[in-house]
């Protein structure tokens, strides 16, 4: 096929996305975050405490990894780490004071971002999109046996 690749729906696809995501990215970056600390906050903003296999697991991030990320959290104070009562082998991760700050000012940056694309799109054409994008997701997790 010796198409442009800019004539692929995965090219046009993949290059919006990166679009948006570097502009999450430049906002939480003002905040002090990288995107994979980001999806920490949001996860125990929304579930509460959770121990660092259940966050590892459920954002599937590697062990080293995770610990790297919660150790520059440690440090910032935007989380704790405690031993589980039930599993001394266990650190439970949760959310301090100034976390859940930094959460809802996250939600503000995604809001600016999400107003962003929406404005571009009439409602009709909003709905569709939502319902392609899933169709799409639906197709991969099909092959991915998902």
């Amino acid at each position: 096929m010796n198409q442009p690749i800019e004539k692929l729906l995965s090219y046009e696809l993949g290059m919006t996305a990166h679009m948006l995501q570097n502009n999450i990215n430049r906002k939480f970056s003002g905040l002090g975050l990288t995107r994979s600390q980001s999806n920490i906050l949001f996860l125990l903003y929304k579930e509460g405490s959770m121990t660092q296999a259940e966050l590892m697991q459920r954002l599937n991030v590697q062990g080293s990894t995770m610990n790297g990320l919660l150790e520059t959290m440690l440090k910032k104070e935007l989380i704790r780490k405690m031993q589980s009562r039930e599993d001394r082998r266990s650190r439970v991760i949760s959310l301090t004071e100034k976390g859940m700050h930094i959460e809802e000012e996250m939600w503000t940056a995604l809001e600016h971002a999400e107003s962003k694309i929406t404005s571009a799109l009439s409602a009709e054409e909003d709905k569709q999109m939502r319902r392609l994008l899933e169709k799409i997701r639906l197709s991969f997790r099909e092959e991915e046996g998902r």
